[in-house]
């Protein structure tokens, strides 16, 4: 039952008195209850007839009227419409109506479905009365069932207020109409309502009742309509009164959801709002979106009350939206006619607003009068209907009450299932214990905002229909950020100081056996790669995107071109039967690696001149996202990703490949071995951490992990190729003279001798099983050859070109 938000909320004393059994027995109000009929026609005088000469009809009204001194009212405004019919000679002379009442409430109820059987039982005994329509009953739990017998009876019924999709059903209730269009139709409104207004999340709830049930797929279907995320379906009230009313706002609040798409009836949907009140979920970021308002004012006698409970500052700030039919065009001659007569009957002036039982008597009573004036049928045939015999089927064909004639809500025209035609729906707010119009729906079911929308606590900005989803990239002075900021930097000083120290003592043999220049570039590639993290900090740039993809592969290609390259070159020297006769330049291996880093400058130039990425919003939860550069074609994305990855997968495969090949090579600093543990440490760092950096499950983790791969595979790199030779580079420099340690036989004291050359530098290792590492620099290139003890000392006698101190 959707009353206007005011009716539900307010009783004045004066109407909710008790209504005056003859008035209700007559079918006349008190003040009216004598013996003659006064007949009006309009611009005629009024006459009087004797009321013994017309046929007695009696009209049902089936309505919970023990539930509240508003549904009491009720009667008022039916007995009116009745008072109205018998003063005119327009519609159904010769008729005096009765109007018979059935109280469908059951005292001590608290819900209507616990009063089902006893409008089953009001609807039986207006049966057996034998009227000729039935009015009511009052909600969809007791009208669907009421209806049931009135259908087994075929009496003509009008619902006024019932929107129980149900009752469209005409193998059910084939002769049934309604003032009313089904919750169905209403529901989808509400949700047009929702995205009119920009919200793309809700919460759904429904009160487990039937009324509140029923609107629950006009609600999904309204939200898939509107593309709009239904973020739960919670349903409430299982147990009416008694119910618990926070956990099922509990669970709504674990969503997240700021919007409240609630049906139910009044007192429901009040329990409800109080127990959201526990959980802080009824503030100024949050909005009510309900099928019948809530019960806020400190007037209307009814419980639950949020003014009661909650207090009245929380009743104030309540700002609670509602669907309601649009209130009487009180310029109409038909609504005239109805101020007039109720004002002179009643003293209650606040219930004459009009309401849908009004309507249901005129829609019945022009739909009879129309049907025996086309037929010529004297009104006897009503006396005693029998609807169940053959010559009385047209009265149950409820297409006779499509009269287009006009009452208070406008012309009477039903639709094929019984339902009301023109409906006119309003969105209401209420708000400081009032209630006021915001917008309007029109005939297509879409609403129009007519005034200010006010929320809760008075605040007419739009809310958010969910927390506001903030990036998670790592800020300069996060947590995340600060500890991989301050070791990258150590680790690009360390690079740096390296370049520093291979170029000053790059004549020192530790360092020009290893190649200086490829050293250099070595270091270089780490320095640049320990800057990456850097650009994962803070909003990305469109500059900062762009650089991305270069500053990964080109550092990448710099530190692994040259170890693969020097690390051929030890395969290729030892896997060569002519070893004296082979040298290998450093440009060799320079043009090597600069091939390498021009096919990863390649890769990147096209990625960025065909579609760069820039920064994209990508959300990981719904109130979490990273602002991640990527390019707007992801397949294209993908595919540079791929052979970026597929080109320096094969470099690291190439590395690894020759490091295990050559791990057993007896070297005078053991070069290839601490090769070998940085590549073997970069192919454990990468199976590790790419599907970590790539998966969507740890996407807000990336900056993470990239930056713990990145310091992990860059500082054992430079730990593994720059630490051991400043440990070793521990002689005396001269100029002009370089010092040559060896070992003549093993457990001996090295000797040494400075010796003068400027063509050949020979460096004799530690004497191992099997042979000595002999170290032969030249400024053509290197050569690593193990020799026998005394073929090395030879060798180094003949190199050396002098005697040698014994």
């Amino acid at each position: 039952m959707r009353l206007p938000p005011v009716f539900a909320a307010l009783c004045l004393p004066s109407a909710c008195t008790s209504i005056l059994s003859s008035s209700l027995e007559s079918g006349y109000p008190a003040s009216n209850a004598d013996s003659t009929r006064h007949l009006h026609v309009r611009g005629t005088s009024e006459t009087t007839i004797d009321p013994t000469s017309l046929i007695q009809l009696k009209l049902g009204f089936a309505w919970a009227l023990g539930k509240s001194r508003l549904n009491k009212a009720a009667a008022n405004i039916v007995s009116t419409a009745v008072g109205l019919i018998n003063s005119r000679d327009d519609i159904l002379p010769g008729i005096r109506i009765e109007l018979v009442v059935m109280d469908s409430w059951v005292q001590g109820a608290t819900a209507y479905s616990e009063t089902q059987g006893q409008a089953i039982n009001a609807s039986y005994q207006l049966a057996t009365q034998k009227v000729f329509a039935i009015v009511g009953d009052t909600a969809t739990e007791t009208s669907t069932y009421g209806a049931l017998v009135s259908a087994g009876y075929k009496i003509p019924q009008c619902v006024p207020e019932a929107g129980g999709d149900d009752l469209s059903n005409k193998f059910k209730y084939p002769n049934t109409i309604r003032m009313i269009q089904p919750n169905y139709v209403i529901g989808v409104k509400l949700l047009n309502f929702v995205a009119y207004l920009g919200w793309k999340k809700v919460a759904i709830l429904y009160s487990a009742e039937e009324y509140g049930a029923s609107y629950k797929s006009s609600f999904l279907d309204g939200a898939r309509n509107n593309g709009i995320k239904v973020l739960i379906e919670q349903s409430y009230n299982e147990f009416g009164a008694s119910s618990d009313f926070v956990e099922p706002m509990k669970n709504v609040a674990a969503t997240g959801a700021r919007i409240f798409v609630v049906a139910g009836h009044v007192p429901d949907i009040t329990a409800l709002y109080i127990g959201a009140a526990s959980q802080n979920l009824t503030g100024p970021d949050f909005v009510w979106i309900t099928t019948d308002g809530i019960n806020d004012s400190p007037d209307s006698g009814i419980s639950p009350n949020v003014y009661e409970v909650l207090g009245e500052e929380a009743a104030r700030a309540a700002a609670v939206y509602g669907i309601y039919q649009d209130r009487a065009n009180t310029s109409t001659p038909e609504w005239e006619e109805y101020e007039r007569y109720y004002t002179d009957h009643y003293t209650d002036t606040y219930y004459k607003q009009w309401s849908n039982e009004y309507d249901c008597v005129w829609a019945l009573a022009w739909g009879f009068d129309q049907y025996l004036k086309q037929f010529d049928l004297s009104p006897a045939v009503l006396l005693s209907p029998n609807y169940l015999a053959a010559d009385m089927a047209g009265f149950t064909n409820i297409s006779i009450f499509n009269t287009s004639k006009r009452a208070v809500a406008g012309p009477l025209l039903f639709d094929v299932h019984g339902d009301y035609m023109f409906e006119t729906d309003v969105i209401e707010v209420q708000h400081n214990f009032t209630s006021f119009r915001v917008a309007k729906v029109n005939g297509q079911g879409q609403p129009h905002v007519t005034a200010s929308l006010i929320f809760a606590g008075g605040r007419t900005t739009i809310p958010f229909d969910f927390a506001q989803s903030l990036p998670v990239n790592p800020s300069w002075g996060s947590p995340d950020a600060i500890p991989f900021a301050v070791v990258s930097s150590i680790l690009m000083l360390f690079a740096i100081l390296s370049i520093v120290i291979v170029i000053k003592f790059r004549n020192e043999p530790v360092i020009k056996r290893a190649s200086w220049k490829s050293l250099v570039l070595i270091a270089l590639g780490t320095c640049i790669a320990d800057a990456s993290p850097f650009l994962y900090i803070g909003i990305p740039s469109a500059a900062t995107c762009i650089a991305q993809p270069f500053i990964l592969t080109v550092s990448f290609g710099l530190a692994f071109s040259n170890l693969l390259a020097k690390t051929w070159r030890v395969y290729k020297i030892f896997n060569n039967a002519k070893l004296m006769e082979m040298v290998i330049k450093d440009a060799r291996l320079l043009s090597f690696a600069a091939g390498v880093v021009l096919v990863e400058l390649t890769i990147c130039i096209v990625w960025v001149a065909y579609d760069p990425p820039r920064p994209t919003v990508l959300s990981y939860t719904e109130t979490q996202h990273m602002i991640v550069c990527q390019s707007v074609n992801s397949t294209f994305q993908v595919a540079m990703t791929l052979i970026s990855m597929a080109f320096n997968g094969a470099l690291l495969a190439l590395t690894t490949i020759l490091s295990y090949q050559t791990r057993n090579v007896a070297s005078a600093y053991r070069e290839t071995q601490w090769i070998g543990v940085s590549v073997y440490n970069i192919v454990a760092v990468c199976a590790l951490f790419l599907p970590l950096i790539y998966s969507q499950d740890f996407a807000s983790k990336s900056f993470d992990f990239r930056s713990l791969s990145t310091i992990i595979a860059s500082g054992v790199m430079q730990i593994c190729l720059f630490a051991p030779k400043w440990k070793m580079a521990n002689l005396v420099i001269v100029p002009g003279y370089i010092w040559i340690d060896f070992v003549i036989a093993k457990g001996q004291r090295p000797r040494f001798k400075m010796f003068r050359t400027d063509k050949i530098l020979v460096h004799l290792g530690e004497q191992e099983e099997g042979g000595m590492t002999v170290s032969i620099i030249t400024s053509d290139g290197m050569l690593d050859l193990v020799v026998e003890p005394d073929v090395g000392r030879e060798l180094q006698l003949l190199l050396a070109g002098m005697e040698i101190d014994s």
